[in-house]
């Protein structure tokens, strides 16, 4: 597990090379930091975890999953989908597969 600074959608598009890619994100996107360790998602990573811990016990929810990233990787922000624009939908399927 690796610890990143979320970036807000301003600071994620100035550090996305080029308008291109820009062109990509959503309201429903968040990114996270490369700098300075370098930590992204890379090849192979689509749909794993963001998490936020919070509460002085250090819960962790899930805020994201891993969407895209800059190659190589590390060389610029990790784009997540986030889930809170799609719980219901992630609640309606699991309640329909609890049928």
């Amino acid at each position: 597990m690796a610890e990143v600074g979320i970036l807000t959608s301003d600071e994620c598009r100035e550090r996305l090379p080029g308008p291109f890619l820009a062109a990509f994100l959503t309201e429903a996107n968040i990114c996270t930091d490369n700098e300075p360790t370098d930590s992204s998602i890379c090849a192979g990573d689509s749909g794993a975890p963001v998490l936020i811990a919070t509460g002085w016990r250090q819960t962790y929810n899930l805020l994201a999953i891993a969407s895209w990233t800059v190659a190589p990787c590390g060389a610029g922000p990790s784009v997540h989908v986030r889930i809170a624009p799609h719980l219901d939908w992630i609640l309606g399927v699991i309640a329909s597969s609890r049928m």
